[in-house]
């Protein structure tokens, strides 16, 4: 220990699981001073390893059957050296994280080749990580979980399955997948954006529902549209009035048909 103690997790490039496991110290006056001023010691978890170590090609985390005290600081899927500190990994990365595992800063992909996400719940449950970082390559999947006030950047992919409802308070999104009764609910932006494709429910399964705000509300989505959706305001719950004349979703006439969204 000392006044900054290492509290790095390496993956090394390889595979870990962790089952109901408590991550969190409580910092301060209960190490005797060692801890430093810090309230809270909790690990930073590294896909690559430590310095100078040789690294595998395919990095995995599992956090399963967490706790209240299963608490990390941030989960880097990929990152470089930073400055020697590490060995980097920007390969190849999968994510699995419970809705009760809690993550104080953000996952972040950005550095990975390819990074697949994947947080998994219970039906009505919310999620406590809420800030992901990725890029062009990242598939960020919601399965049966919601995530409220979300910060999504760079996410190249976001998929909403089976029940969940992301609830975002970033308004730029690339591409989105909605199906088997999921909801993305946009009433906490102004002006939403879709920069990529929105991909709704295949004829004759649940449709996914998009809700937008009833007065303010609007999505631009500029890829192409394919699938059905369901469109109501204010709640997924409780829909809201559509009030005429306003126009809620934008995108060119060659990008989608009229009942893309019903």
């Amino acid at each position: 220990l000392g006044s900054v103690p290492h509290r790095e997790l390496y993956l090394a490039g390889h595979s870990l699981t962790l089952d109901n496991v408590d991550t969190y110290l409580e910092g301060g006056a209960n190490l005797g001073g060692l801890g430093g001023n810090e309230t809270e010691l909790l690990p930073t978890v590294y896909a690559g390893g430590y310095p100078g170590s040789t690294v595998g090609r395919k990095a995995s985390l599992t956090v399963t059957n967490s706790n209240d005290k299963t608490i990390f600081d941030a989960i880097y899927m990929g990152h470089g050296t930073e400055n020697g500190n590490h060995t980097s990994y920007q390969g190849e990365a999968v994510l699995n994280l419970d809705e009760k595992a809690t993550v104080r800063k953000d996952v972040n992909a950005s550095h990975c080749s390819n990074a697949s996400i994947n947080m998994i719940g219970k039906q009505y449950s919310y999620a406590r990580t809420k800030k992901f970082v990725g890029n062009e390559n990242t598939t960020l999947t919601l399965n049966t979980v919601s995530i409220a006030e979300a910060a999504i950047d760079g996410v190249g992919n976001v998929v909403l399955d089976n029940q969940s409802c992301l609830s975002p308070n970033t308004k730029d999104l690339q591409n989105v997948t909605l199906k088997n009764g999921a909801c993305l609910d946009l009433t906490g932006v102004k002006d939403a954006n879709i920069s990529g494709d929105f991909t709704g429910a295949a004829e004759g399964t649940e449709k996914g529902i998009l809700v937008l705000n009833e007065n303010k509300g609007s999505v631009k989505i500029h890829g192409n549209i394919t699938g059905i959706t369901q469109f109501q305001t204010d709640s997924k719950y409780f829909p809201g009035a559509v009030i005429s004349g306003h126009s809620y979703i934008y995108s060119e006439p060659s990008n989608g048909k009229e009942d893309n969204f019903v």
